[in-house]
């Protein structure tokens, strides 16, 4: 339970905490000071529980393929930030473990989608339609910002699932801490 607590306090907030950081400076520097942040309590969180991130083959292409996820979705939600207001954000993200079932069936050839599956996505998705149609984002230059967080939406999708297919079975804090690790570098690019 507190797991599944601290997963919905995280993605509950998230999207209200780019937006603030995206206010006080742009939305790369926002977002690549975020993720140097993370990297340091990261790699402070290893050195502690004594933990060594790998660098075999397949956790280096588990680290690039997150890359898509971490710094092209993280790009995109946070310019989509500039246009739309957070809570709208959080809504469209909604549609991960749709495009996750997605991509899944074609790059893993699995088959999620029951007629249970389908009929809750059918309500969710004209839901989800009512709300983007309520003037939030087809008034002034809001459809951009859903064009960069579908965008951002669909890379963190099929990310997760290129990381699934290449089955790399190390340390999940290592994994993470080695991924963004190696994103840090690629937001100073960005930026």
């Amino acid at each position: 339970m507190p797991a599944y607590l601290t997963i919905v306090l995280v993605w509950s907030t998230t999207p209200l905490a780019i937006s603030w950081s995206a206010e006080t400076m742009t939305p790369v520097a926002a977002l690549g000071l975020r993720m140097l942040l993370a990297a340091v309590v990261g790699w402070v969180m290893l050195y502690v529980l004594a933990i060594k991130i790998s660098w075999e083959r397949d956790a280096v292409r588990t680290y690039a393929f997150s890359q898509l996820g971490i710094v092209a979705a993280m790009l995109c939600v946070y310019s989509a930030s500039q246009f739309i207001p957070s809570g709208l954000i959080s809504v469209l993200f909604a549609l991960a473990p749709l495009l996750s079932g997605v991509f899944a069936y074609f790059v893993l050839s699995e088959n999620n989608f029951t007629p249970d599956r389908i009929a809750a996505f059918l309500v969710s998705f004209i839901g989800l339609c009512v709300i983007c149609l309520d003037g939030v984002v087809v008034s002034g230059e809001g459809y951009k910002g859903v064009l960069f967080l579908l965008l951002g939406v669909s890379l963190y999708s099929f990310s997760g699932v290129k990381v699934q297919q290449i089955g790399f079975q190390g340390n999940p804090l290592a994994t993470t801490v080695g991924s963004v690790v190696m994103s840090v570098p690629l937001f100073g690019f960005a930026w």
